[in-house]
């Protein structure tokens, strides 16, 4: 049988048809009939590629390596364990080199991704890092950035640190805990102990934060505290629980007045003679018993 394709790829080469025939041992009027006929059409696969031995087990092993997403990392089929079940589960007669190729053909398909351009408000949120030059005290200076904000929120979050490298501080780890929480942009916001962990320049950012938020009047502002004077300078209206009973829903000035006595608690063994001395309109006595024997005496409020 007469290589065609050598032939002619030899006379492009240069070669003489002398040559051709000796090489090939064929006679010249051969290798001048070769020259002369038309090249034959290049041939092209028709239809994907069959796969008569993995084929019919393909889609298990596709399956298989799915499920594997899910799983912990030394859960996941290798191929070799793929191998093992197709055996014992399907009968499978190929070879493991057979499986190894398909295992690594599916592995290393693309999977096509894309990001969502919409977002439901108040369910996802955008954090960035990045760096700005600012004035500080007449000097210039490069700071890091650390910027969340929520879809749709009108609330961003955004905090500057000296270097990459600083680790969080109980502060700032509350002051992410705070932003999180308005991500949503909610209508009730319950905060516990929110000025906990914080230095002075954070507490006097969370309370102008705080008094921001109910002065837009969208957001209504809970914060549970057993800090009395924070809550003092912070709140606008107190609501005081005890023993799971509601003790008081006022004003802040009205509940400090109210919740303060002023006492004053003397010792005389003359209490019935001091009393005469100080009783008034705005004076309230209040004796004890053991006064004259140099106990509390009369209180006066």
């Amino acid at each position: 049988m007469v290589d065609v394709e050598y032939i002619k790829k030899r006379q492009k080469d240069g070669w003489s048809i002398r040559k051709i025939a000796r090489q090939l041992e064929v006679s010249r009027q051969t290798v001048r009939k070769v020259l002369a006929s038309p090249a034959e059409p290049p041939r092209y696969r028709q239809g994907p590629q069959t796969a008569p031995v993995m084929g019919p087990y393909m889609e298990i092993v596709e399956r298989w390596l799915a499920a594997d997403q899910e799983a912990p990392r030394k859960q996941r089929h290798t191929a070799k364990r793929a191998y093992d079940r197709l055996v014992s589960e399907y009968g499978f007669r190929g070879s493991e080199v057979t499986v190894r190729r398909a295992v690594r053909a599916l592995k290393g398909r693309r999977v096509e991704v894309f990001v969502p351009l919409e977002a439901v408000p108040g369910k996802v949120a955008q954090a960035d890092f990045g760096q700005a030059t600012v004035l500080i005290a007449g000097r210039t200076e490069r700071i890091f950035l650390f910027c969340l904000r929520a879809k749709h929120s009108r609330v961003p979050f955004a905090v500057a640190y000296p270097t990459e490298k600083l680790e969080a501080s109980l502060g700032m780890g509350q002051r992410l805990g705070i932003a999180t929480a308005l991500l949503g942009d909610p209508a009730t916001l319950l905060l516990d102990e929110p000025a906990n962990g914080l230095d002075p320049e954070g507490i006097h950012w969370i309370r102008n934060l705080l008094k921001g938020l109910a002065a837009e009047g969208r957001t209504v502002v809970f914060v549970s505290s057993h800090l009395m004077s924070e809550m003092a300078v912070t709140a606008e209206r107190l609501i005081v629980i005890g023993q799971g009973r509601l003790v008081a829903d006022t004003t802040v000035s009205d509940f400090v007045r109210q919740a303060s006595k002023k006492l004053v608690r003397v010792r005389s063994p003359q209490a019935a003679a001091l009393r005469d001395l100080v009783v008034g309109p705005d004076v309230q006595v209040e004796s004890s018993e053991r006064g004259a024997h140099g106990g509390d005496g009369p209180l006066f409020p």
